[in-house]
C-alpha cells in the first residue's frame, strides 16, 4: 500500500532539493565569512565541509521525517555502518577510469601552485565537494527522491527519474555545447543508476555516498584533461582531442572511459542484487 499521496511525494522532492541548495549555500557562506574574519583557509574549509552534510541531514530529519512524517527507512537514512566491500568498490571505480586513460597518449604534469595554496584546494575538494557533496547528493537523490518515488510507484521508475535529474542538474552553469550536453546526460544518468542500485542493494544511502565521495575526490589527486589543472596535485594531460575520450566540455566524468567504469560496476552490483534475490527466495 502506498504511504503517501502524489502531492506529498512532489512536495517532499521539492523540499529535498531546497534543503540541498540551502545547506550548500549556508555552509559556503559560513566558510567565506570565517575567511573574511581572518580565519585561515583550511580551518574555514573544514568548518564549511562539516556544516554542509550536518545541515542537510538535520534539515531532512526535521522537515521530511518529522514534519512530513515520512519514515527514515523510506528515504534510506540509516545509521552509518560502512562495509569493506563498498570501500573497495569506491577505490576500484576511479582506478579503472584513470588506469584506462593510461592507454592513451598524454603527459603527467604536477601542479605549479605553492604547497599551501594547493593544500587548501585539495582539502576543499576532498572534504566539501567530495565527502560533503557525496553525502548530501545521495541523501537527496537516492534517499528522498528515489525513496519517495519508489514508495509511490516502483523501483524502476524511482531509479530512472532521479538519475536523469541527477545528470541534468550537473548541466546548470556548465555552459555546454549540444553534443557535450547529450554526453553528460548519458554519463550522469548512468552513474545515477549505479548509485541507485547500490542504495537498493544496501538499503542505505551511505554505501553510495562512499563510492560517490571517493570518485569525486580522485580528481583532486589525479585529474584528466586536455590542459593542466593546478587545483589538482597531478594532471594527466591528454594528447587526444576526441570528445568521446576527453569527455567534451564537461570533462572526464562524461567520457566513454568513465562510462565504461560505471558500466563495469553496474554489472557487478546487478549480480549482487540477483544473488540477494535468489537467497531471499530460498
Amino acid at each position: 500500500m502506498n504511504k503517501q499521496s502524489w502531492p506529498k511525494t512532489i512536495i517532499g522532492i521539492i523540499l529535498g532539493l531546497a534543503i540541498l541548495v540551502g545547506a550548500q549555500f549556508t555552509a559556503m557562506e559560513a566558510g567565506e565569512g570565517l575567511i573574511k574574519l581572518g580565519v585561515p583557509d583550511i580551518p574555514s574549509v573544514i568548518v564549511s565541509a562539516i556544516l554542509y552534510p550536518a545541515l542537510a541531514i538535520t534539515g531532512v530529519w526535521l522537515v521530511i521525517c518529522k514534519l512530513m512524517k515520512i519514515p527514515s527507512k523510506v528515504i534510506r537514512l540509516t545509521r552509518f555502518k560502512p562495509k569493506l566491500l563498498w570501500i573497495v568498490v569506491a577505490v576500484i571505480m576511479p582506478a579503472l577510469a584513470i588506469g584506462g586513460y593510461m592507454f592513451f597518449k598524454g603527459e603527467m604534469v604536477k601542479s605549479t601552485l605553492p604547497t599551501s595554496e594547493l593544500t587548501a584546494y585539495v582539502v576543499q575538494s576532498v572534504l566539501f565537494f567530495s565527502i560533503g557533496a557525496g553525502i548530501v547528493e545521495e541523501l537527496v537523490f537516492r534517499g528522498i527522491i528515489m525513496g519517495l518515488l519508489e514508495n509511490k510507484t516502483n523501483f524502476k521508475i524511482a531509479m530512472i527519474i532521479p538519475s536523469v535529474l541527477f545528470g541534468a542538474v550537473h548541466m546548470i552553469g556548465a555552459g555546454l555545447s549540444f553534443v557535450s550536453t547529450i554526453q553528460l546526460l548519458i554519463a550522469g544518468t548512468l552513474v545515477g543508476i549505479l548509485f541507485s542500485l547500490i542504495a537498493k542493494y544496501s538499503d542505505s544511502i551511505w554505501e553510495g555516498a562512499i563510492v560517490h565521495a571517493v570518485w569525486n575526490a580522485s580528481a583532486a589527486f589525479v585529474a584528466i584533461g586536455t590542459a593542466a589543472k593546478n587545483e589538482s596535485i597531478f594532471t594527466y594531460v591528454l594528447k587526444s582531442k576526441s570528445f568521446l575520450i576527453t569527455g567534451g566540455d564537461f570533462g572526464m566524468e562524461a567520457s566513454v572511459i568513465s562510462i565504461a567504469a560505471y558500466l563495469i560496476v553496474i554489472v557487478f552490483v546487478l549480480s549482487l542484487l540477483r544473488k540477494k534475490k535468489k537467497m531471499a527466495v530460498v
